[in-house]
């Protein structure tokens, strides 16, 4: 019998889930599904990222707490469970699952060797939660949300993601590592991604543009940072605590 993982995204709760939404949580159901009658022991996870800028200024847009407009959005998506027929065996809330925090925690501590801080300024889209260079921009404004983006200037902890580029490019070219569908990295692409140094990837981000201020907790060794946009949710979909410890989530 094979084990099978399956995992959708993990969405922002700033606003109710839309048609987009469902479609995802679907076409995961229905991967689950087909696994299930081959036989293989599956694990679905989905949830929602509670932890968000887009979040706080939403609540505030509503007039609402930020635990209110989370708990209530949140709501709303663990809700779409019985009218969509989903079949997800762990539903993981960012905010509020005890599991999130010590898998954050663990894959902090696992990855410590590869961070280090240091100064970082650049031009940064709430609505899109990234950095853009000035050349990614159309006159000005975010490509994606037509606004100006701000102009940030903070301490985050960073990634080298180029002690890991050459092993990547092996893993994705030889086909050990399979991205799907195939469009999405072509050949070329693949190239053209992995054979190039990445930049720095940070890992996390001031407290005040991440949390408002107030939202999302710090990170517990590097006080004044919060946990950045990638490895908070890759760990929330990875690690689940059980019996004292955290180990990586095994099949239902």
């Amino acid at each position: 019998m094979s084990h099978y993982y399956v995992t959708t995204t993990i969405p922002y709760v700033n606003a109710r889930p839309h048609l987009g939404h469902a479609l995802e949580f679907v076409q995961a159901d229905v991967l689950a599904r087909h696994h299930r009658q081959h036989g293989d022991r599956v694990r679905f996870l989905t949830g929602t990222d509670d932890n968000s800028l887009k979040n706080v200024l939403a609540a505030r847009a509503e007039g609402l707490s930020t635990d209110e407009l989370v708990d209530r959005n949140a709501a709303a998506f663990a809700g779409l469970r019985e009218p969509l027929a989903l079949s997800f065996t762990d539903f993981l809330r960012t905010s509020r699952d005890t599991r999130h925090r010590a898998g954050v925690e663990r894959l902090w501590r696992a990855c410590a060797h590869d961070f280090y801080r240091k100064h970082y300024e650049g031009l940064y889209c709430v609505g899109c939660e990234q950095f853009y260079t000035p050349a990614e921009l159309v006159g000005g404004r975010c490509p994606e949300h037509d606004v100006e983006p701000q102009q940030v200037s903070e301490e985050n902890w960073f990634f080298r993601l180029s002690r890991y580029t050459d092993r990547l490019r092996d893993l994705i070219t030889d086909g050990t590592v399979r991205i799907e569908p195939g469009r999405w990295c072509g050949r070329a692409g693949t190239r053209r991604t992995w054979c190039t140094p990445p930049s720095p990837t940070s890992t996390s981000g001031g407290r005040r543009r991440r949390c408002g201020g107030s939202w999302r907790r710090p990170t517990a060794t590097w006080n004044g940072c919060a946990r950045g946009t990638w490895p908070a949710p890759n760990a929330a979909v990875t690690s689940r605590r059980a019996g004292g410890s955290t180990r990586p989530s095994p099949p239902c």
